[in-house]
């Protein structure tokens, strides 16, 4: 893996497209999307990436295609968001990819600069720059004082950053508003992120009556697992299944009533079936998009979410799930009630679920770039 691009030869062919992407050191729903615009979107393209775990990238399929953009002995898992938010000034002065670039970009990867056209595939604009409240609310002291001090700075360069930019897609609406409000753009077509309508399929498991799901990182106040946990307090009656780890994992164990049963994490295989087993699957966070809430759809497990964020474009309230307005326990137990008590169409979740597919975004995405079929 070299550690920058480098240009073609004097003479040699035309500059091709390439990919960047943020951060692989976890294999989510960004790593996902990176790798299927690599597979199938352009197979071709080298992958210049900020950051990575070797297992990830292998995972990912992109080990032979990846140049590094900042140094590895820097950028490490543990302390990738505060080196790489220190270490992108670089990223504005180093040699510019010689073509066109297709940035699937949740922090600094559209920063990287082309030559050629720059479409950014936005999963959500910079969080430290633009929802910087998400992180003041686990930092104190000096990491405070200077995480906002550096607020001014970062949104000016990320809106630099965006502007050399020729297009921008979203995933979502809730995605598009926060371009339009970063950015100030306003041209920019939704192409949702892409689902596993194989892995994720319906199966023979029998669902389990008053027993429910939540599924991802455990990250407060974030993922709002809390909440989830005090309305199983109020419900006794009720059982919540968690699935995932992360950085609160250990508190939120902690704190958990008896009805509630961390299996940590699980692979899709598992986290599939489980999904097949419960009556619903709770999502109490406002994700930009959220992948999961899809995968449950895919196997005919309706979503009890809250009404925000991408939720509101992949759930069909009274069709394929139910909302909550408020998070707040009241509200997530009358939401789970109203899940309990309907009888589902479970074939119609799972179609309304086959409209996000892979095949799909691989044709939407090869189109918006104006390539043929794959």
């Amino acid at each position: 893996m070299s550690p920058h691009p480098h240009p073609p030869s004097a003479g040699g062919p035309a500059p091709r497209w390439a990919i960047s992407h943020d951060f692989a050191f976890d294999f989510g729903g960004a790593e996902r999307v990176t790798a299927l615009l690599a597979s199938d979107v352009l197979p071709d393209a080298p992958v210049l990436l900020l950051g990575g775990d070797p297992e990830v990238i292998e995972r990912m399929g992109i080990a032979d295609r990846v140049r590094f953009m900042l140094p590895r002995s820097l950028v490490t898992a543990g302390s990738y968001r505060t080196t790489s938010l220190a270490l992108s000034p670089r990223l504005t002065w180093r040699r510019a990819w010689p073509g066109p670039l297709l940035a699937s970009s949740y922090a600094m990867a559209h920063w990287i600069r082309a030559r050629g056209e720059t479409v950014v595939y936005c999963h959500s604009p910079l969080r430290h720059a633009w929802a910087p409240d998400d992180y003041l609310a686990s930092a104190s002291g000096l990491t405070a004082v200077g995480f906002r001090a550096a607020v001014g700075p970062l949104r000016w360069a990320d809106r630099r950053a965006a502007g050399r930019a020729g297009r921008y897609v979203a995933t979502s609406h809730n995605v598009r508003d926060r371009i339009a409000g970063a950015y100030g753009r306003h041209d920019v077509p939704i192409v949702p992120p892409p689902t596993d309508t194989e892995r994720f399929a319906p199966g023979a498991e029998r669902r389990r009556a008053g027993r429910f799901l939540l599924a991802g990182r455990l990250v407060e106040p974030y993922k709002r697992v809390g909440l989830a946990l005090d309305a199983f307090a109020a419900r006794p009656d009720l059982e919540l299944v968690v699935a995932g780890d992360g950085r609160d994992a250990a508190a939120l164990r902690r704190r958990a009533p008896g009805n509630a049963t961390f299996v940590g994490h699980v692979d899709e295989v598992e986290l599939a079936r489980l999904m097949r087993e419960s009556t619903a699957l709770l999502f109490p966070s406002r994700d930009d998009f959220g992948m999961v809430p899809v995968e449950a759809m895919a196997t005919g497990t309706p979503v009890v979410a809250f009404r925000g964020g991408g939720a509101v474009d992949t759930v069909v309230d009274g069709v394929t799930g139910t909302f909550f307005d408020r998070p707040v326990v009241e509200d997530v137990v009358r939401a789970l009630d109203v899940a309990a008590a309907t009888t589902w169409d479970h074939d119609a979740i799972v179609a309304h679920a086959e409209r996000f597919g892979a095949a799909r975004f691989v044709d939407a995405m090869r189109t918006l770039l104006g390539l043929g079929p794959a």
